[in-house]
């Protein structure tokens, strides 16, 4: 069922729809970048007097409708594959949605990203992935190095978020390996082979980006 504009269209098309407000992959994002900002403005809503004016509810019951609205309904959603990526996307929405709702079962949420199991590969834990889904030198499977760097630019944001959790991913020992497995690859200092859907004709470099390491 459509529950927006995007979904209409889609389905007008005949194209499998599964978000809430765009594709389900996409919609990875959407949970992620909504969460966190919520977060990041949680502790003013009740000093918002103009917010509360303006939608006709008290700081608490506004928070009360994004939490159900947004978090929880987020969060439902990843488990039931409505909203879903390539490996860490999801998982990353997950941990911000689970850590800014911060009530509920959130630690048997983070588990499920840290050592759940799942046929799904895509939903499996970040332990088991680590393990069964790496090279040993630590290439992810996918082959195109530019996929292969969003697993690593995903686990990183989630191994960074985890720490709120007061969960260190950094001492698991195949960490390590997936930020040497990008350098390795590089030849002559310049260039990332071109693989897949990876790259171009004129080469150049894959992963240049100062946060992830």
């Amino acid at each position: 069922h459509s529950q927006s504009r995007y979904g209409e269209l889609q389905e007008k098309n005949g194209s499998r729809y599964e978000g809430k407000f765009l594709n389900h992959i996409w919609e990875t994002t959407v949970l992620h970048m909504l969460a966190e900002s919520y977060d990041s403005v949680w502790d003013t809503i009740d000093e918002d007097e103009n917010l509360q004016e303006l939608v006709g509810k008290s700081g608490e019951e506004i928070r009360g409708f994004i939490e159900a609205n947004l978090l929880e309904e987020g969060i439902e959603s990843v488990f039931a594959k409505k909203i879903s990526g390539n490996y860490g996307m999801h998982q990353r929405a997950l941990i911000f949605a689970a850590l800014a709702r911060d009530q509920g079962p959130v630690e048997e949420w983070l588990d499920s990203v840290v050592s759940g199991i799942h046929p799904d590969i895509r939903h499996t834990g970040l332990e088991y992935a680590l393990y069964n889904l790496v090279y040993q030198d630590g290439i992810p499977y996918e082959t195109s190095p530019g996929y292969n760097f969003s697993w690593i630019r995903n686990i990183t944001e989630i191994a960074e978020t985890l720490k709120w959790a007061g969960r260190n991913m950094y001492q698991h020992p195949k960490m390590k390996t997936l930020y040497e497995g990008v350098l390795d690859v590089v030849q002559c200092g310049l260039h990332t082979p071109s693989l897949r859907d990876s790259g171009s004709v004129w080469g150049g470099l894959v992963g240049q980006d100062a946060y992830t390491f």
